[in-house]
């Protein structure tokens, strides 16, 4: 979970990639081993999307929130 509104470096980030996502267009591919699926709640637009389908701005909120994008 990351509040936009709270004093974190990664806020910036994760706003101006939410402004750019667009759920609806996501792929939904069947599920496939070994992989990951996310859940996202994004300002009231939730979406589960399953690894393999991840837009890079997905990947790049997953890794933020998850800890992995910290530069």
């Amino acid at each position: 979970t990351l509040e936009l509104a709270e004093d974190d470096p990664r806020s910036a980030e994760v706003a101006a990639l939410l402004d750019r996502v667009d759920t609806a267009g996501v792929r939904r591919t069947p599920q496939q081993p070994d992989r990951f699926s996310y859940e996202f709640d994004l300002d009231g637009r939730s979406v589960s999307v399953r690894e393999q389908d991840l837009t890079d701005d997905l990947r790049r909120i997953a890794d933020l929130v998850l800890g992995a994008g910290e530069r």
